[in-house]
């Protein structure tokens, strides 16, 4: 059976949540799950859209990203432990890519860490090139025209 994800703008008690759920653990914060409540916490980026992930109305995780020029810039994609691995990403990237070819972009750009491994494969699997390093990222693309 397959979970429909509910899309909708991040607002403001969906960030609450999110950093509330993310601090519950806190010993047990992934890295990648500190980066994300540091980000809650801090971004306020113009320009910048925010999306919250659900299912069944609950928060499984979020995306973000900004539009630029003929870019489409890929903030996060972030899903809590137990969502990962699913296909979540793959939907959500579907979403993205709808939206570079709804506005004519001609390339997605990534920022993956690299001690990420887990998003540099799905990078990797879904076509994405490795463009350069820069300090401990890794920038991705994908080209569409």
């Amino acid at each position: 059976m397959s979970q429909e994800l509910q899309i909708s703008k991040l607002e403001s008690n969906d960030k609450i949540h999110l950093i509330q759920k993310l601090s519950i653990f806190t010993d047990h914060l992934d890295i990648e799950e500190t980066r994300v409540k540091k980000y809650l916490q801090f971004n306020s980026v113009k320009n910048t859209i925010n999306q919250v992930i659900k299912i069944n109305d609950e928060i499984i995780g979020f995306y973000s990203y900004t539009i630029n020029s003929k870019n489409l810039y890929i903030s996060w994609i972030f899903f809590f432990k137990e969502y990962r691995k699913k296909g979540f990403g793959k939907k959500i990237l579907i979403e993205l890519e709808k939206i570079v070819k709804e506005n004519s972009l001609e390339v997605i750009v990534g920022r993956i860490k690299e001690d990420n491994k887990l998003s540099q494969d799905f990078s990797y699997n879904n076509n994405f090139k490795e463009l350069k390093k820069e300090g401990d990222d890794i920038i991705f693309v994908k080209y569409f025209k």
